[in-house]
């Protein structure tokens, strides 16, 4: 690899590892407002729906960016890459949804969450935060750096 070719892939490199240390600052900085105007039991209820909601973002994308990006690459039809990354997730999140739309009273009662429509709240970030990685994974695979490292501040 030439001087420049690693130059930029250091640069890209560092993008990708500060976007992600952005988003992890941005969620820290939340901190202060939490302990200010939560009690402890809703910050436990915050905390567990954010749990709920991450383990719903992974089951829905399930090394789908990775697999996207393979695909980019593999072939020139981008638009039927973009449209099988958008389709594909919409079922794993319809069935969180049936899930907690049938059993979520069971679940809120077993995770002591005083209501159990907060779990649509957690399946709506989980899914908007799946729907974002999978947005995200066309930048990467257009080695979009810069783009990658805005979307992933602005979703801090």
């Amino acid at each position: 690899m030439s001087q420049t070719g690693q130059r930029d892939l250091a640069k890209e490199t560092l993008l990708y590892a500060l976007a992600m240390v952005v988003s992890g600052l941005v969620q820290f900085a939340f901190l202060p407002f939490m302990s200010t105007f939560l009690t402890p039991e809703q910050a436990g209820e915050l905390g567990v729906i954010r749990i709920v909601s991450e383990i719903i973002a992974g089951i829905v994308v399930l090394g789908l960016p990775a697999s996207i990006i393979r695909a980019w690459h593999r072939t020139d039809a981008h638009r039927a890459v973009l449209a099988r990354s958008i389709l594909f997730p919409l079922a794993p999140l319809f069935v969180s949804a049936v899930l907690v739309a049938v059993f979520g009273d069971k679940i809120a009662g077993l995770l002591h969450v005083t209501d159990a429509s907060l779990f649509l709240h957690a399946l709506a970030l989980g899914g908007s935060v799946a729907l974002l990685q999978v947005a995200l994974s066309m930048p990467r695979a257009q080695g979009m750096a810069g783009t990658y490292f805005a979307i992933q501040f602005a979703r801090g």
